[in-house]
């Protein structure tokens, strides 16, 4: 028994609803003359238009003489109701008409154009949308290319599907097709962004950047070796190309016949054949018929002892199929490594590091590196002609040979990129490329403002503030009557102290009425004891006097009398206040000055004419310590101190504020420097919070390591130049790769391969002082993430991001996006969707259709299509559907006979459709549907109904599992259906369908 699945919805109604990721441009037919004259009319472009479409073009005025360029024409397309311009002057250069097709027209021996002469031309439709949905399976969408192409479905809400097909589709036996489903298509757009394959330095904004390499450079694009001025990027297979300074130190690189490079049993042809720059400049190394090795060398002086060098060379197969690379160190030691230039593979190996690389026509970059250690032999680079892998001694014959070109020493594990050389050795400058971000920008990912508007400022000497977490408070002021209250919840607070030092947070609400704690010290109002208790004598004696500041009885004030240069009476034992805020406040007489110093803070105060005189101020209190009454001045100065308090602040005065990490979020501060002395601010300012918001993830896109062998085993901290006080800017250099990265720098270590693509981030939260690095496989869906570290410095971003690499690490890279947001995991999802959607699928692939059976309901369907190895290079599909299903009420067992029938082909163009009169065999099958009950039979009858429109010549595609959901085992559309309706005693129904295969066109 098995359940019958019917596909007969089609959820995509129309090409509006598609989006492919390539679509080609229709064709543009050969015009057809019907004219006098002796011109010949040519049809240019590509159509852009959806529809196929037919123009006519028409002379309607001979000028003077009817010669092309005097006589006029006018056009019209088949589907318009009239001509749509006229008077068009003749050219002998394209004229533009509509939707990208041009006409022009090639003077003849006589006169050249007739009024009333006219040429029409066919336009096939574009190959996208338009084909996918057509319902003529031989209108098909070619793909620009199938080693990645999709095809996007946007539905106008969610909907349940539980089928998909692609017809007449040429994938290969190696294709992949995976469905995805997601109710959020695209992400949020990055604050700004680079996308390297437009091959320039915009922006997104169309901003361009800039690249300060100082000299010029090769690099490989399209299989070829091409060369860039001083200054101008380089993109590599759509990718941008960074690269290290770098040396070649050897010396005519490309002339192996000079005397620079030594023979031994071997002669040179210069200038034999095509190079990888596409220049006639590679040479032939051929043996001669003497026995023994066969090479060419040269000899490098200067080097620098006990360092690795790295020998690069580019090779070709001519008769011989193996070459060495070679080198011999200072000490006279050996290392190099087989080369088959046949197969693209090494042999054996004895160095320290190799690889080879197929640049294109069967070159490749051959290389090798070795530490060539000290001593007193003079370093040899050297290139044998080898009969097999472990060599071997061959005689030649003085004309077989192989093809060598381009070779290079530089300093090194890996190969940079090469660097042409004559008479002496050549270096290249590192790319160093920027873009000027917007103020937007720099104001998002820096806590050091370069311009913010302020919207309350003040300047004042020995404020305070608390730092601690249950007390933030900032007391801007100082009895000033500075409103608040507009900016409390929406603004930021930055106080800067004597030393240029800042701190800053979100205002979380404005100070109303002062709430204080309880009184921390003891027997401050010096009412008992004689002197009061509780109070030493330092560098002092101490007297218990009279009250005159109230003029009470029985109440006493501390008199503090010198004996050396500053007395003091002191109290210890403090509760400890670290970081909290607290507010201080004494009486003090005195013909001399006074300091009331606690937690090691000094505030003075000043009794003029020896007047009692009342002291205020705020600090930031320390762990445990003690309090001073200090008399300054020379000995036997006396000062009275009377009503001294000390209490924790709970809630600001009108002239304050509370603090929090963000708007209505927990007290505390966003960002506080190391060092800052909140005891010590002399400015504060208020500024909007949007242009003060520190947060953000850069995020690096396809980044591939530079051309290496084995995996390189190293980490990287940031990716970024780093947000600790070593780094002060942002900026991508993989100067930042270091060994050393760990959990202390939020790094993530990790090991890369040369040539396989990654993605870098590094997301940062000044409200947390966090910040966290990231990386996965570009073609993995799940990030690795470091641990989220505390970073300490300015934070300061400056006027640009940088793009620039350390020594020995070339590489290449694709997008770069900055987003203004701590991306919470998983980041993919923040970032692509397609990454990780709602569900996902792989597809089998079957012929001619892909089919899948699915049961999910959202709003966009992807279909994405690899095909490596498709011959032709293009994609070849049409019938794009994403539809329901008919299931019937139950399972039922289904005979079906399979035979063959007369058929039918069609062979098409480029310029249009041409009906042929071939016939093939089909296949055909007969379907029986016993015992269903009256409603199964009418939905039989209802699908049939909506996939054949007999009247209007309308089909879609019907799909029939008739054993299990393996799409494997479909049977698939089939235009001539016929569905037969027998009753069956019981009130029960039999359908017979008989469905015959449409043969395959030239898909």
């Amino acid at each position: 028994m098995s359940e019958c699945r019917f596909m007969y919805e089609n959820l995509v109604n129309g090409p509006g609803g598609l989006t492919v990721s390539s679509a080609a441009p229709g064709a543009v037919g050969t015009p057809a003359p019907e004219a006098l004259g002796s011109a010949v009319c040519y049809a240019g472009g590509s159509h852009t238009g959806r529809q196929d479409q037919v123009f006519v073009v028409e002379i309607d005025g001979e000028g003077a003489d009817g010669a092309v360029g005097q006589a006029t024409f006018r056009w019209q397309r088949a589907s318009a109701s009239g001509w749509e311009a006229s008077g068009v002057p003749t050219s002998s250069a394209f004229v533009s008409l509509a939707d990208g097709v041009m006409v022009k027209w090639a003077p003849g021996a006589g006169q050249d154009l007739y009024k009333g002469d006219r040429w029409s031309l066919l336009a096939v439709g574009r190959h996208g949308e338009q084909p996918l949905c057509d319902r003529d399976r031989d209108t098909r969408w070619r793909s620009n290319g199938c080693a990645a192409e999709w095809v996007q479905v946007e539905l106008a809400e969610p909907a349940r599907a539980r089928a998909v097909v692609l017809g007449d589709h040429n994938l290969s036996d190696a294709a992949s097709a995976t469905l995805k489903g997601t109710d959020t298509p695209e992400p949020a757009a990055p604050l700004w962004s680079f996308d390297p394959s437009g091959a320039a330095l915009l922006d997104n904004g169309g901003v361009a950047g800039s690249n300060a390499r100082a000299t010029g450079r090769t690099y490989m694009d399209g299989g070829l070796i091409k060369y860039a001025a001083p200054g101008e990027s380089c993109f590599e297979d759509g990718k941008l190309s960074i690269q290290p300074a770098a040396t070649n130190l050897l010396i005519y690189s490309e002339a192996f016949d000079n005397a620079a490079w030594l023979k031994a049993r071997a002669s040179i042809s210069a200038d034999a054949a095509t190079a990888p720059d596409g220049n006639v400049t590679a040479d032939i190394l051929a043996p001669s018929v003497d026995a023994g090795t066969h090479y060419v060398e040269q000899l490098v002086s200067g080097l620098t002892d006990n360092t690795v060098y790295t020998y690069l060379i580019f090779l070709k197969k001519k008769e011989y199929d193996w070459a060495i690379v070679f080198i011999q160190g200072k000490d006279g030691g050996a290392a190099g490594t087989y080369f088959d230039l046949s197969n693209g593979a090494m042999g054996t190996q004895d160095n320290a590091g190799a690889g080879m690389e197929l640049i294109g026509s069967g070159w490749y970059r051959c290389w090798v590196n070795d530490d060539i250690a000290s001593g007193g032999s003079t370093p040899r680079f050297r290139v044998y002609v080898g009969t097999g892998d472990g060599g071997g001694v061959l005689s030649g014959d003085g004309t077989s040979g192989l093809y060598l070109w381009g070779a290079q020493l530089e300093a090194g594990k890996v190969p940079t990129a090469y660097i042409p050389t004559t008479s002496a050795p050549d270096s290249r400058a590192a790319d160093a490329v920027r873009w000027s971000l917007p103020q937007p920008i720099k104001n998002l990912l820096s806590t050091e403002q370069p311009a913010p508007t302020a919207a309350l400022t003040q300047t004042a000497g020995a404020l305070a503030a608390s730092l601690a977490e249950d007390a933030a408070f900032v007391m801007p002021g100082m009895g000033s009557a500075a409103d608040l209250s507009p900016y409390a919840g929406s603004h930021v607070i930055k106080l800067t102290d004597s030393a240029g030092k800042t701190a800053w947070a979100w205002l979380g609400a404005a100070g109303t009425g002062e709430t204080l704690g309880s009184e921390l010290l003891t027997n401050g109002g010096m009412e008992s004891g004689s002197p009061p208790s509780i109070w030493s004598a330092v560098g002092s004696t101490l007297s218990s006097e009279a009250d005159e500041r109230t003029g009470g009885s029985g109440s006493a004030s501390l008199g503090v009398t010198n004996t050396g240069t500053n007395g003091a009476a002191t109290q210890a034992g403090l509760a400890d206040m670290n970081g909290k805020l607290v507010y201080a406040s004494w009486w003090f007489k005195s013909a001399a000055s006074g300091n009331f110093v606690a937690y090691n803070r000094g505030l003075g105060g000043t009794s003029s004419g020896g007047a009692w005189t009342l002291n205020r101020a705020y600090l930031t209190g320390t762990a445990s310590n003690s309090a001073f009454l200090y008399v300054l001045g020379a000995a036997t100065t006396f000062g009275q101190y009377d009503d001294v308090s000390l209490k924790q602040v709970i809630a600001p005065p009108a002239t304050g504020c509370l603090v929090s990490k963000t708007p209505g979020g927990a007290n505390g501060w966003a960002y506080v420097q190391s060092g800052f002395d909140p005891n010590a601010i002399t400015a504060w300012a208020v500024y909007a919070a949007p242009d003060w918001s520190a947060e953000g993830t850069l995020v690096l896109r396809g980044w591939v390591p530079g051309f290496g062998g084995a995996d390189i085993a190293s980490g990287f901290r940031t990716i970024v130049g780093v947000y600790d006080s070593r780094y002060g800017l942002l900026e991508y250099t993989p100067a930042g790769i270091y060994t050393d990265c760990g959990p202390t720098y939020g790094g993530v270590a990790f090991t890369y391969s040369a040539g396989t693509s990654y993605d870098l981030a590094v997301r940062w939260s000044s409200q947390t002082s966090l910040m966290q690095v990231g990386y996965k496989l570009s073609s993995a869906t799940t990030w690795a993430w470091g641990t989220a570290a505390a970073f300490d410095g300015d934070f300061v971003l400056g006027d640009y991001l940088n793009l620039c690499h350390a020594a020995a690490h070339a590489c290449c890279l694709g997008a770069v996006e900055l987003r203004g947001t701590w991306l919470g995991d998983p980041l993919e999802r923040s970032l692509s969707p397609w990454e990780n959607p709602e569900h996902s699928q792989a597809l089998d692939l079957t012929r001619p259709h892909l089919v899948g059976f699915l049961d999910q309901a959202h709003k966009y369907w992807r279909l994405e299509l690899r095909d490596p190895d498709n011959p032709e290079g293009v994609l070849k599909a049409s019938l794009f559907y994403l539809g329901g299903s008919f299931a019937p009420e139950r399972t039922f067992a289904a005979g079906y006979v399979q035979g063959s029938a007369a058929g039918r082909r069609l062979t098409t163009s480029e310029a249009g459709k041409v009906a042929g009169n071939a016939t093939a065999l089909a296949a055909f099958y007969e379907l029986s549907f016993p015992r269903l009950s009256a409603g199964d039979a009418a939905g039989f009858e209802a699908m049939m109904a909506a996939i054949h429109d007999h009247a209007g010549g309308g089909l879609r595609p019907i799909l029939f599992t008739p054993f299990s959901d393996d799409p494997a085992g479909t049977v698939y559309c089939l235009p001539t259906a016929e569905l037969t309706r027998r009753r069956l005693p019981g009130g029960r129904w039999e359908l017979g369908l008989r469905l015959e295969e449409v043969v395959r066109t030239d898909v």
